[in-house]
């Protein structure tokens, strides 16, 4: 049964993808739209006085208009009317409030007016915490929405920002997490995507830490603002374990699950081997590789799927925790654009790799991208590489010594839009950051190579 519902689950994602690119509407339909808006905006003021709580399903309506034609200023003023018009006939806070709120802070970051999209996030953040009548699901998946659109602000607002936005995100994941954990027990299976976005979210920091400057100083400040701060290995190394608690929570619900599920466990421990990974323990990631492998056969999972898994290299992390072989399979199958697989037989292809932002580079976005493509005229680099299994070494890699497993090694620069030495020299910089899950036969870690299409940031926001 759990097989079954991780490959809906996984379709069902691969499904949403396909619908939301097939929504390209015409701009004459979207003007249509928006002038209907207005007309049943219209005719609902002359049958109502102002404020009527009528008023505010066609008020959004019309926002909602606008964001589609890109009329984004507009849209704030409607969405406010419609907010004060709900907040005069329900109170402070109410669900409908709830849902004006959040489509207010979207509309704002499309503009990109993070700093007014901060102070309602804030603001919203407190009702959640003070006014909040029900302890529930829904109010678990809010602070997660909200965790996440911090996520989005540290790859789209200002640098200078990235660390609060870290520290939200990380703080509204956690109280997401209490509360799961307080409503449902501690081994349900709807915990693990929360668990697992936190570890995602300890990753993307460490990335930040090792690049250093203003965000990586500000991450090791032992409170928010603060100017006393941590050693950076300190602070790597608190990631490094949360991280592995947290993998090892995950795995620790698929052993409580009844019957317990074996494949379950085996999957946590990949996962944990690939946290191993990214930070450079090279013998624990061995270990919890083999118990990985070993029990996937002990789980009865089919040989054949078991090598297909780990045929090919992974790019770490992955997006999502798969808990079953087939999900993951499905998953990888669905990969296009930024994907995690690199197909080496029998027709090699280059792995894809779309960078998150200008202002967050060297990592895949841990969220939902909104960027647009601009086509083949994007900026990208075109390299060959070799991974060494999981054999450990060290390297300078840009200005530090660093110790390093499963990074690409013999980088060749085959084709990029570089001009200079020195573009050529941070290109090399942002591969070298790339960790890779090896591939495997029967159960050991092997050497393998392949090409890899670098795809620079493009800053083409879109709703």
């Amino acid at each position: 049964m759990t097989k079954v519902l991780n490959f809906l689950l996984v379709l069902l994602l691969l499904l949403s993808g396909v619908y939301s690119f097939a929504q390209q509407v015409p701009y004459d339909a979207l003007a249509q739209n928006l002038e209907n808006s207005r007309a049943r905006l219209e005719q609902a003021e002359l049958s109502t006085e102002t404020p009527d709580i009528r008023l505010v399903e066609p008020l959004q309506q019309v926002a909602e208009a606008l964001i589609d034609m890109n009329l984004y200023a507009e849209a704030h003023n409607v969405l406010d009317r419609a907010i004060q018009i709900a907040r005069i006939d329900d109170g402070l806070f109410t669900h409908r409030q709830r849902d004006l709120q959040i489509r207010k802070i979207e509309n704002l970051i499309y503009q990109g007016a993070w700093d007014s999209a901060r102070q309602d996030m804030e603001h919203l953040t407190w009702l959640y915490i003070n006014k909040s009548e029900n302890i529930d699901a829904e109010l678990v998946n809010d602070f997660l929405y909200m965790s996440e659109l911090h996520i989005r602000g540290v790859g789209e607002d200002v640098t200078g920002q990235q660390s609060t936005h870290f520290f939200q995100a990380a703080n509204l994941n956690w109280i997401a997490l209490n509360l799961a954990q307080a409503t449902w027990g501690d081994f349900d299976p709807r915990l693990k995507p929360i668990m697992y976005s936190l570890v995602k979210q300890y990753y993307t920091q460490m990335v930040a830490l090792e690049r250093g400057g203003r965000t990586g100083y500000q991450l090791r400040a032992i409170v928010p603002g603060s100017s006393w701060v941590r050693k950076r290995k300190d602070v790597k190394r608190t990631y490094y374990l949360l991280g592995t608690r947290l993998l090892n929570q995950i795995k620790d619900i698929h052993s409580n699950a009844e019957p317990p599920d074996f494949e379950g466990i085996a999957l946590a421990d990949v996962y944990i081997g690939d946290w191993h990974v990214l930070f450079s323990e090279s013998d624990e990631a061995k270990s919890s590789y083999s118990a990985g492998y070993s029990g996937l056969q002990a789980a009865a999972v089919d040989q054949t799927r078991i090598d297909e898994l780990f045929e090919n290299p992974v790019m770490l992390p992955e997006v999502n925790f798969f808990a079953s072989v087939d999900a993951a399979l499905l998953n990888r199958a669905g990969l296009r654009e930024g994907g995690a697989i690199l197909k080496l037989d029998p027709e090699p292809e280059s792995l894809q790799y779309s960078e998150w932002s200008s202002t967050f580079p060297h990592i895949r976005s841990p969220v939902t991208a909104r960027y647009a493509s601009a086509g083949e005229a994007d900026k990208f680099a075109l390299f060959s590489f070799s991974l060494s299994g999981l054999n450990g070494y060290s390297r300078w890699v840009n200005g530090s010594y660093r110790k390093a497993v499963s990074m690409a090694l013999e980088l060749q620069l085959l084709n990029s839009y570089a001009g200079s030495r020195e573009e050529e020299k941070a290109l090399l910089y942002k591969v070298q950051t790339i960790r890779f899950r090896p591939t495997f036969v029967d159960g050991a870690a092997q050497s393998t190579g392949g090409t890899l299409r670098y795809k620079l940031a493009t800053e083409l926001p879109i709703p």
